[in-house]
């Protein structure tokens, strides 16, 4: 578990490459500014951000699986 969140970037915490998460721009989604979304994120606790995590790397191997097989 990550002692301190605050020493990585947020897409680090949510399992992403910095590419992912520009290209996503999930603050667009919740109607806030980047600076606020990402202050959000940071105080969430290590649970949520482990969940995130575990999601992140499902879509992602869904999406590899299914661009190999295609």
């Amino acid at each position: 578990m990550i002692d301190n969140p605050r020493l990585l970037p947020v897409w680090e915490l949510l399992g992403s490459t910095r590419q992912e998460y520009a290209q996503a721009r999930p603050w667009k989604a919740t109607r806030m500014s980047r600076a606020a979304y990402e202050t959000h994120i940071l105080d969430m606790p290590h649970e949520q951000l482990a969940e995130f995590r575990l999601v992140n790397q499902a879509e992602r191997l869904v999406r590899e699986i299914f661009q190999v097989a295609g």
